[in-house]
């Protein structure tokens, strides 16, 4: 399996993809305390292991200019929402930016149907996460 590094523009596909990873190895409740189904039982020292695992998998699925955000954050959880507000801003700038990028969509050559409606999905997903009404 492979996942693409966070980058400027994949935010939304890139923190599902790190969601069902650190799902599959239990450590999403370090990202996300309140996700249903976490027991409430574990010792500190296991939380705080799974909590520093969540974080080297996450830092070592995000391009190099975010090492540092990385590297200072106390926590999975921490690190998590800070990447979060980074990328996932409700602002003017990231929602003419993915207006943008949906008016110049364009199938690749080569580039299979259900990829390329893949991609447009992802955008229309992206704006709707943004506040846009289209």
């Amino acid at each position: 399996m492979r996942i693409a590094k966070l980058g400027l523009n994949n935010y939304s596909t890139w923190s599902k993809r790190v969601k069902f990873l650190l799902k599959s190895k239990n450590l999403w409740a370090a990202v996300n305390p309140s996700a249903e189904g976490v027991k409430t039982r574990s010792s500190s020292s296991d939380t705080s292991d799974k909590s520093d695992e969540a974080l080297g998998l996450i830092g070592l699925l995000v391009e190099d200019h975010l090492l540092r955000e990385v590297d200072e954050a106390e926590s999975a959880h921490a690190l998590w929402k800070t990447l979060e507000t980074m990328y996932a801003a409700k602002d003017t700038s990231r929602l003419l930016l993915l207006r943008q990028e949906l008016t110049s969509l364009r199938k690749i050559g080569g580039e299979a149907m259900a990829v390329y409606l893949a991609r447009s999905k992802d955008l229309m997903a992206d704006l709707v996460a943004v506040g846009s009404e289209s």
